[in-house]
């Protein structure tokens, strides 16, 4: 992907999903997180999307027609607007984080825009702006009653439902 980065060429390749089909994209970056991205527009598409390169196989560079990044586009903004590596539509998050897990969360680092306010009970009010609720809420889920969710509902919701999940599958004893 090296090569096709930096010479702004197309590259094929089989990606192995539920259709396993053969694609050609044009790369615009790389972004780590759970696991490696390839960021690139779909075929026909203008808008990049997120390609797994472990489902990536028989990777070749192509002399077919390119998709290259506006001249405005930034890989670095375009990571910035989720906390993890998944995009969607950002959010404003704000959490309080009880007295004792405040200097956990202060040294903690949450996303590029974030902002600490220490409160006069000893609690820790955190803000950013980020996409990706689900990461969010499997990163929270860590803290447990120490941080209440204070905006979105959405991640307040999403924590929720991984909360239920977790439990419904630990209650009841191992069988076997």
């Amino acid at each position: 992907f090296r090569a096709a980065l930096k010479a702004g060429c197309a590259v094929t390749f089989l990606y192995k999903t539920g259709s396993n089909r053969i694609r050609q994209i044009t790369p615009w970056g790389l972004l780590y997180g759970k696991g490696t991205y390839l960021v690139a527009p779909g075929e026909g598409k203008t808008k990049p999307a997120l390609w797994r390169l472990d489902r990536m196989h028989d990777v070749k560079l192509s002399d077919g027609p390119t998709n290259p990044p506006p001249a405005d586009w930034s890989m670095d903004a375009y990571a910035a607007q989720s906390f993890g590596v998944y995009q969607d539509t950002p959010r404003d998050v704000i959490l309080r984080f009880a007295p004792e897990a405040a200097q956990d969360a202060e040294w903690s680092n949450f996303h590029p825009t974030q902002t600490f306010e220490k409160q006069p009970d000893g609690s820790l009010i955190v803000r950013y702006h980020a996409a990706g609720l689900w990461e969010q809420a499997f990163y929270l889920f860590r803290w447990g009653a120490a941080v209440e969710i204070l905006a979105p509902e959405e991640l307040r919701t999403e924590l929720c439902t991984l909360l239920r999940t977790a439990l419904k599958h630990h209650e009841h004893a191992p069988q076997g």
